[in-house]
């Protein structure tokens, strides 16, 4: 079973970076420092202008989304997926609760920024 959850505190920060440093490890693009999102929880959350959602597969971190929110748009910005949870298939799970959440909090569009 996969759990859904909206990370809101500092300390569950960490497990998402390592979530996204292990994503694009494996896919060889270099990611921002651990500052970059702790920075950007610590100033946009207070404001809604971030939302960061992470699954959970029998606990563990299994995918995490980082969205920026900005006006009517939900604005995907950095995401990763463990992949030995793939058949739990706990992004797809992730993009739909954003999507519902969107939907249910007067967001008009989801822009994947590029993403295929």
């Amino acid at each position: 079973m996969v759990e859904i959850e909206e990370v809101k505190e500092v300390d569950k920060l960490k497990p998402c970076y390592d979530l996204l440093k292990s994503t694009y490890r494996r896919a060889a693009v270099p990611l921002a420092d651990f500052s970059l999102f702790r920075t950007a929880f610590e100033v946009l959350l207070p404001k809604n202008m971030i939302r960061i959602t992470l699954a959970r597969v029998k606990g563990r971190p299994a995918a995490v989304s980082f969205d920026l929110l900005y006006k009517k748009t939900i604005y995907a910005w950095y995401g990763g997926v463990d992949r030995q949870y793939k058949g739990y298939l706990p992004n797809e799970l992730l993009t739909w609760d954003i999507l519902k959440w969107g939907c249910q909090n007067g967001f008009e569009l989801y822009d994947f920024g590029g993403a295929r």
